[in-house]
């Protein structure tokens, strides 16, 4: 049986879980979009470094695409795939 959801206003509720559906805490037009200002505070799990080095290799505009971030201490690489980067230390993929 699907999980039940009402309508709370404009927002969608889901009763079981008590909580707002993940398209309605998040504008679209932000919805997964890398923006290279917001890169500055990610750090690097396996070390704790940062900032992290960015090499792009699509974007549009602000948004990052594709990529990869590098972190500069331990040289460990996060891949940025379709806007969103994985931030999992690399033997955990």
């Amino acid at each position: 049986m699907p999980p039940r959801t009402r309508r709370a206003g404009n927002k969608h509720f889901d009763a079981t879980a008590g909580r707002l559906d993940e398209r309605e805490k998040y504008p679209q037009e932000s919805l997964w979009h890398v923006k290279r200002q917001l890169l500055d505070v990610l750090a690097c799990p396996v070390c704790r470094h940062h900032p992290l080095e960015l090499k792009e290799t699509r974007s549009e505009g602000e948004d990052v695409e594709e990529g990869t971030l590098t972190c500069p201490q331990c040289g460990s690489v996060y891949p940025i795939i379709g806007s969103i980067p994985d931030m999992l230390p690399p033997q955990d993929r």
